[in-house]
């Protein structure tokens, strides 16, 4: 959740033209060649662990999860922060 919502922001602020348009759709390709690498690694690489599809599919609804929190973060904070 917290990798999504950074590097959506990272990416929003990128002055390369055309790249806000896509910020939801390389966010979540990022994030999901993110979860099935690390899952890929820790099945080959680490003794006694597993890689499963329910972790990428966790890790994808955290990433979700991120992005909509990125996507409304002025109504959120305004309503934290109201005065």
């Amino acid at each position: 959740m917290v990798f999504a919502f950074l590097l959506a922001f990272g990416i929003d602020k990128q002055e390369v033209k055309g790249i806000q348009r896509n910020i939801y759709t390389i966010t979540i390709a990022i994030c999901v060649i993110y979860s099935t690498g690390t899952e890929w690694l820790q099945h080959n690489y680490v003794p006694g662990r597993h890689g499963d599809f329910w972790d990428i599919l966790a890790n994808l609804a955290g990433s979700l999860t991120g992005l909509m929190i990125y996507l409304h973060r002025i109504s959120l904070l305004s309503f934290f922060w109201k005065r």
